[in-house]
Parts: structure tokens; C-alpha cells; sequence
């Protein structure tokens, strides 16, 4: 028999090898599917996220080109019912200068001539002067959409000031602009008036045509620039959890070690190795941008094939009458700053739970696939025993990490932690920890390998990630999803964590309001009109 060495020996080995890699997995071909058909689950997740950003702004000219905007009739003031967000009862507009009788005469008409409809005088309130309409729509927000200002300065100049919120706001993806709704109406009416009054001819035309401003297309949300990252991130770590578990696998049972004692090079081990992920990075890759393409995003469309592969490939494998105008910013209360703890908080705070529960997890299952368990319960041990020996020391490990979340959060001056009630704020993150405990528990009796509890673990992390971003958007702690189905998705401890840590993001979420007290815990917000949910059913 002829004794090879050298260059030969080398492919030989290698040969060996790569048949060994392609033999595992065809034996483990579930597994391989799953890696090699994890770019289609997070694509489909990107394109969902995508379809449902565009369907927002589906009725907005801000993201198309406008070269030639179509004329726009002359808008009436709409009803206050017909704004977005109103309270109950409210008023078309309300006005100042009510002591004299030529702005009364003037606010007549405009509610007698408003276009396609009479505002009945309940829907209009006066008063004195700006400064007692700047107190009403303080004590009052959300009660009236705009608000005249007149001053008669002498007999031929009518002053009039507009008071409106500018704000644009969206509603279940419609966007509503202030200013061609609310603004635009209430100053040709006022106009119209005031220019019928003084020349003294109420049935003077006053025909005014609007059109939007030509502009072109600006950058639309990009979908991928910005969540994209994550799921790419979370492509990448499939193959990256894998190929280092096989590697500690052979590793730890020391196969390695006893083809190396028969005289495997190492280079020929390493090189079958990077062959093998190579190709299995390249087919992600390649499925990656073929899958972005075939989702139409414009990322995978509009740029160079080449490239966009090579990125991800590299990135795996490494008027004639005076008119005075004057305007006045809508007296408003503070509104809620953007929240860290709300916004990106459950993501982190996952991660930090997911610390713990991947330990506790990884324990429990080395013990079992070493039957440590099973001979301790051939010498008499209780279950009982063995499980409550474990809940203690896990609740003692879960105590002391929410108590130094809770602490840290403080030391860094979260209002999130500073403003709330210490004990509300620990209950929430122990008892979500505790959750996780149990939630560990359940799945190692369904795990009997130590190394795939990294990869559970893992996989338990992405879906809570998922998840705790659908929670965010609001569903289903809402009055409009059934309670059943609300109780099923609390089950998957991540879901109501986020909605506490909403909950308790919105009780500090302008200087005005003081946190949630632990007295308080279980009552809603003074301005959540869609309670279904308190902070203690995450305690349950």
C-alpha cells in the first residue's frame, strides 16, 4: 500500500473532510434547510414592514413628483368631529373681539356663508381678546382645531389673526395637514368677509383656487437603510451560531484531538472547514439578494448585483385693502419627547434577561444529557428538590440582576427609573425575569443537547424581538382585539414586558406627570382612553 505525504496527503484529507461536512449535513438537512432558508423568513419580514410603512404614506404627495399640481377649490371650514384627534364636545374654530358689533356681524358671515354647510352657532365660541383664547385652549387642548383673532382698527383696516396647531399627525395611515384642513379655510373665510364688510357688498365673489407647490420626489423611508441591519444581522448569526457550535462540538469530543493523533494537518481541518462555510456564506448571500430582488425592494433593484453581494458575501464571511396678518403659534401643553427606554429599552432589556435565561437553560440540559439528574434520582433525590434547589438560586440570580437594572437606570438618570415608583419599576423587571426562568425550565425538558440550547436560546431572542416591535405598534392591547386573544399573546413573556415598559414610559413622558405610583399601580392613565391593560397584569 502506497503511503501518500506531502501536497497529496493534504487534498486527501481535505477531500475526507468536506465529505464529512457534506455528509453531516445532509444528515442534519432540517437544520440546513433552516440556515439556508433564513435570508426568505427575514426578507418576508422586512417586506411586511415595508408594505405597511408604504400604506401610511399612501395618501401623501410628499414622497411622489409633482410637476404640475391639479387647482383645488376653495376649502370650507370642515366640522371639529372631522379632526383626526378631538375631544369631546368641540368647536369648529372660536374667535376674539366679541364687544364689537362689526366683527360679530363679520363671524356671522362667516358661519351663514361657509361653503356646503352653516355652522350652527353651538359650534363656535367667542371671547374677549387673544389673551382669554390662549387660557381656554391651554385648560382645554384637543377641543378646537384654530381660532380667529379680530381687531378693528379704524374704518377701513379689520385685523385678524389665525391661531392653528401645525402639527401634521397620521391616523391608521392617513396623514392629516393642518394647514390645507384647518388653516387655509379659516383665513379665506375671514377674508372673504372682512373684504365682503368693508366695501359693503355681502354677495361679492370671492372665488380663490389653491394648488400644492410643485416639488419633486423626496427620499422616502427606506425600509432597509433602517431596520434592515437587524435582520441582516440576524441572517449572519444563524450561520455564525452554527458553524461555531460545530466547532465546538468537535472540540468537546475531542474529535479534533483524535484525527490530529492520526495525523490530520491542521491546515487541512481549518481548510475544509473555510471551504465549507464559504460556500454555505456565498448560497446566503446569493439567496439574500435574489430574495431582496424578488420583494422589489429598490436597495437589491436599483444597485449593481455585484455589489450588493459582495457586501452581504463579505459581511457574513467577515391684496388692495390694508390686510394685517399677524400669526401665533396654538397654545398647546408639552408633548411627549422621543422615550430610549420605550423605544429601544425592551430590546436591551431582552438581551439582558436573555443572558440569564440562556445560562439557566445550558445548565439544566448539561446536567440531563450527563444523566446527573437521572443517577441523583436513582439515589433517592426528590424532584421536588431538585427543581426548587433550582428556582431559589435562579430567583436569587434574578433578584440581584433587576435590582442592579433598577440601580443602574437610576445612576444614569433615566427619567424611566427616577420618576416612576422603585418598587413598580423592580417588580416589572424581576417578575419578567422570573418569567423567563420558568419559561427556561419548560424548554430544556424538550432540549437534549447542551449545544443546541444556544441556539433556543437564540431563536427565543429573534421571535421576542419580533414580537416585543409588534407590541410596540400597539397591537393587541387594544380595546379592538378580543381579551382571549390578548391573554394568549401575554403568555410569551416578552409581549407584556413591552407593554409595561410603554406603560410606564408614558407616566414620565413630559414634566407634567409624576410616574406611576406603587399605589397606583393598577389604575390607568389619566389620558388612556384605550386602557385594557395596567401595569400589574405583568405581574401575572
Amino acid at each position: 500500500m502506497e503511503v501518500t505525504s506531502g501536497l497529496a496527503l493534504l487534498f486527501q484529507q481535505f477531500s475526507a473532510l468536506l465529505r464529512k461536512n457534506l455528509l453531516l449535513s445532509w444528515r442534519n438537512r432540517k437544520a440546513t434547510l433552516l440556515q439556508v432558508l433564513s435570508p426568505l423568513f427575514f426578507m418576508f419580514l422586512i417586506f411586511a414592514i415595508d408594505k405597511a410603512i408604504k400604506a401610511q404614506y399612501s395618501n401623501t404627495t410628499y414622497y411622489k413628483s409633482v410637476p404640475e399640481p391639479p387647482l383645488r377649490p376653495s376649502p370650507s371650514i370642515p366640522p371639529c368631529e372631522n379632526k383626526f384627534f378631538v375631544k369631546l364636545p368641540c368647536y369648529d374654530f372660536v374667535w376674539s373681539g366679541d364687544r364689537n358689533p362689526r366683527i360679530r356681524t363679520i363671524v356671522e358671515a362667516i358661519m351663514n356663508n361657509n361653503p356646503g354647510r352653516t355652522i350652527p352657532p353651538s359650534k363656535v365660541k367667542s371671547f374677549s381678546d387673544k389673551a382669554a383664547v390662549d387660557e381656554w385652549l391651554l385648560n382645554n387642548p384637543m377641543h378646537c382645531p384654530g381660532a380667529l383673532h379680530f381687531v378693528e382698527r379704524s374704518k377701513t383696516i379689520i385685523s385678524y389673526g389665525l391661531q392653528t396647531n401645525s402639527t401634521y399627525v397620521q391616523k391608521r395611515g392617513k396623514y392629516e395637514d393642518p394647514t390645507f384642513a384647518f388653516q387655509l379655510p379659516l383665513q379665506l373665510a375671514a377674508e372673504r368677509e372682512i373684504a365682503r364688510n368693508l366695501i359693503g357688498d355681502s354677495n361679492f365673489s370671492w372665488n380663490v383656487f389653491l394648488r400644492e407647490f410643485a416639488h419633486p420626489a423626496t427620499a422616502p423611508f427606506s425600509t432597509v437603510s433602517s431596520v434592515g441591519p437587524t435582520f441582516f444581522l440576524a441572517i449572519a448569526m444563524f450561520n455564525f451560531v452554527l458553524q461555531m457550535s460545530s466547532l465546538v462540538t468537535e472540540k468537546e469530543l475531542k474529535l479534533r484531538q483524535a484525527m490530529t493523533m492520526m495525523g490530520l494537518y491542521d491546515s487541512a481541518y481549518w481548510l475544509s472547514w473555510l471551504i465549507w462555510e464559504a460556500f454555505i456564506t456565498l448560497l446566503s448571500s446569493l439567496l439574500v439578494v435574489l430574495f431582496g430582488m424578488m420583494f422589489q425592494f429598490r436597495f437589491f433593484l436599483k444597485n449593481d448585483f455585484l455589489v450588493v453581494f459582495f457586501v452581504f458575501f463579505l459581511f457574513e464571511l467577515n391684496s388692495n385693502f390694508s390686510w394685517n396678518v399677524f400669526l401665533r403659534e396654538f397654545a398647546h401643553p408639552a408633548t411627549a419627547p422621543f422615550s430610549t427606554v420605550s423605544s429601544v429599552g425592551p430590546t436591551f432589556f431582552l438581551a439582558i434577561a436573555m443572558f440569564n435565561f440562556v445560562l439557566q437553560m445550558s445548565s439544566l440540559v448539561t446536567e440531563k444529557e450527563l444523566k446527573l439528574r437521572q443517577a441523583m434520582t436513582m439515589m433517592g433525590l426528590y424532584d421536588s428538590a431538585y427543581w426548587l434547589s433550582w428556582l431559589i438560586w435562579e430567583a436569587f440570580i434574578t433578584l440581584l440582576s433587576s435590582l442592579l437594572v433598577v440601580l443602574f437606570g437610576m445612576m444614569f438618570q433615566f427619567r424611566f427609573f427616577l420618576k416612576n415608583d422603585f418598587l413598580v419599576v423592580f417588580f416589572v423587571f424581576f417578575l419578567f425575569e422570573l418569567s423567563m426562568t420558568g419559561l427556561a425550565f419548560m424548554l430544556s425538558a424538550f432540549i437534549s443537547k447542551s449545544s443546541s440550547a444556544t441556539t433556543v436560546g437564540f431563536s427565543i431572542f429573534i421571535v421576542g424581538f419580533v414580537t416585543q416591535l409588534v407590541t410596540q405598534a400597539g397591537f393587541p392591547y387594544s380595546d379592538s382585539i378580543s381579551k382571549t386573544f390578548r391573554i394568549i399573546w401575554s403568555f410569551f413573556p416578552p409581549n407584556p414586558f413591552a407593554q409595561a415598559l410603554y406603560i410606564l414610559s408614558e407616566a414620565v413622558s413630559t414634566s407634567e406627570v409624576h410616574g406611576i405610583r406603587w399605589s397606583k399601580r393598577g389604575q390607568c392613565g389619566p389620558d388612556d382612553e384605550d386602557c385594557v391593560i395596567t401595569i400589574v397584569c405583568n405581574n401575572l
